[in-house]
C-alpha cells in the first residue's frame, strides 16, 4: 500500500501501526475486538471509543464499551438496508440497525465466562440503542463519538461510495453534513469541524476518480495492525 495521501490512488489517510494501542483498554475491550477482527469497522469503532474518552476523560466504562461496539451488527449478514434516497435520518433503518446492535452485542456478553452486571449490560444497551438519535448527556456524548469517529476515519469509505456509484458526490456531503450537524455536545463542534472541512475537502477534489480501497478496507479491519503486535 503506498503511503503517499496526495497520490490519488491513495488519497485517504493511513493509520500507523498500533495507531489504537491502548493500556486503559479493559479485558472486555480487547475480548470485544477480537470477536471484531476483520470488520472493516473495526478502526471507526476504536475512535470511537478514544473520541468519547478525549470529551470526557472520566468517561464511564458503559460509554466506553459501548462506543467500542455500537455498530457490530454490520459485521453479521442479515442486517437492515438503507439508500441514500431513504434520508440519513430515516427512522426506519436507524432503529433497526441500532436495535439489531443492541441485541447482538448483549447476546455476545452473555456468552462471556462471567457475564457483566445486569446494570452494565443495561446501560450499555441503552447506549448502541440511542447511539444515531442521541437522548440524555451522556447519549448525546456516544452520538458525538460517533460523529467524530465517522469524520475522522472515514475519508477512504465515502470515496469508495462515490467511486462505485452508491452515492453521488452531493449524496455523500449531505451524509457528511447530517454527521456534522447532528452533534449536540457544545465541545464536540469545534473538534468536528476541521474534520468536517477535511473530509468534504478530500470528497469535492477527487470527485467521481476511481479508487481501489480494498487494501484500505483491510487495514480498517485488522486487529493486529491497530492495536500492536503486543496485543
Amino acid at each position: 500500500m503506498k503511503d503517499d495521501a496526495n497520490d490519488m490512488e491513495c488519497a485517504f489517510q493511513i493509520p500507523r501501526e498500533g495507531r489504537y494501542a491502548d493500556p486503559t483498554l479493559t479485558d472486555l475491550e480487547i475480548a470485544a475486538t477480537e470477536w471484531l477482527d476483520g470488520f472493516y469497522q473495526l478502526e471507526h469503532l476504536l475512535a470511537a471509543r478514544e473520541w468519547a474518552i478525549t470529551l470526557d476523560p472520566n468517561a464511564s466504562t458503559e460509554l466506553r464499551f459501548a462506543a467500542l461496539v455500537h455498530d457490530a451488527e454490520r459485521f453479521f449478514p442479515g442486517g437492515p438496508s438503507g439508500t441514500p434516497q431513504d434520508g440519513f435520518d430515516n427512522p426506519d433503518y436507524l432503529f433497526a440497525h441500532s436495535i439489531r446492535s443492541a441485541d447482538i452485542v448483549d447476546e455476545w456478553l452473555d456468552t462471556r465466562q462471567t457475564p457483566p452486571s445486569p446494570t452494565f449490560r443495561k446501560r450499555v444497551r441503552a447506549l448502541i440503542l440511542r447511539h444515531e438519535i442521541g437522548g440524555n448527556p451522556e447519549e448525546d456524548m456516544m452520538q458525538a463519538a460517533d460523529s467524530l469517529a465517522f469524520l475522522s476515519t472515514f475519508d477512504w469509505l465515502v470515496l469508495d461510495w462515490v467511486a462505485n456509484g452508491f452515492y453521488t458526490v452531493e449524496g455523500v456531503l449531505e451524509k457528511l453534513d447530517w454527521m456534522f450537524t447532528r452533534i449536540r455536545v457544545s465541545s464536540a463542534v469545534p473538534r468536528a469541524l476541521p474534520l468536517y472541512v477535511g473530509i468534504v475537502t478530500a470528497v469535492k477534489q477527487a470527485g467521481t476518480a476511481p479508487f481501489d480501497t480494498h487494501e484500505r478496507r483491510q487495514l480498517a479491519g485488522h486487529r493486529p495492525y491497530l492495536l500492536g503486535k503486543r496485543l
